[in-house]
């Protein structure tokens, strides 16, 4: 028989194949060694092991959820009804026709205010220069838009800085007289007189009779006793002449 071989041959730690014809390490324990570690696979993670930061910042974000959803529920549920919205949009249409009103009554008011004091003129009649006519504190209407005037037109006109009624008695061309009769005469015809007594010549320094030149008129008050007028201040300009009177407001008994 052959010897079989002792000691430090192979067999004592390989396993000799003779299909795979190589040695093959023998196996190794599977259990209980200190050379094999215990697999990560087989260890489980604990619920409390979650790091905690984490879950407080899940919960913030869903705690900071649910109080967005209640302040749109509440939002929601404070919107205005479809009767609310109409009552504030009829509101708001009031509101706009009453401003629109106004801007179109101040803007009326304003041209009207133009137009009167570029076209109309109101004077307060001082004195009793033109009684019966017009009184002291009675007010007179005029035009500013004439080209001419009239015999016995009543004119509000302006001489040193002050205004004051008259009437017309005379126009450019005309030639103007007082006789010592007190009638006055114009153009060699005697004129009627619209008031009671006679018209003094006054104390102006004039010479009659008076040849009334282009754009002059001879004006007289109705109380031919006060002759504060053309008598004494002579013939008036036309660009002197500040309104027509076409309406007259008598606030005091004549």
């Amino acid at each position: 028989m052959a010897a079989q071989p002792h000691g430090g041959g192979r067999t004592g730690s390989m396993a000799r194949n003779r299909e795979a014809g190589r040695d093959v390490p023998a196996a190794l324990p599977r259990t209980g060694s200190p050379l094999r570690g215990s697999s990560p696979r087989s260890q489980t993670v604990a619920p409390d092991a979650i790091p905690r930061r984490r879950y407080e910042t899940s919960r913030s974000q869903t705690s900071a959820k649910d109080s967005w959803l209640e302040a749109f529920h509440s939002e929601l549920l404070q919107a205005p009804t479809k009767a609310a919205i109409e009552k504030r949009r009829g509101r708001f249409e009031t509101q706009r026709s009453v401003a629109g009103t106004l801007l179109k009554l101040l803007i009326f008011i304003g041209a009207l205010y133009l137009v009167f004091t570029t076209a109309f003129g109101l004077f307060r009649v001082v004195g009793n220069a033109m009684r019966p006519t017009a009184g002291d504190g009675d007010l007179a209407l005029t035009t500013r838009i004439f080209d001419s005037l009239e015999t016995n037109d009543l004119v509000v006109y302006e001489h040193g800085g002050a205004l004051q009624l008259g009437r017309v008695v005379a126009q450019p061309g005309d030639t103007v007289e007082i006789d010592d009769d007190g009638d006055l005469l114009v153009n060699g015809n005697l004129q009627a007189s619209v008031t009671q007594g006679t018209t003094v010549k006054g104390s102006g320094s004039f010479k009659y009779p008076i040849a009334l030149r282009d754009g002059q008129y001879f004006i007289l008050n109705d109380d031919r006793s006060s002759t504060q007028d053309s008598r004494e201040l002579g013939p008036v300009g036309l660009n002197e002449v500040r309104g027509k009177l076409i309406a007259l407001l008598r606030l005091r008994e004549i």
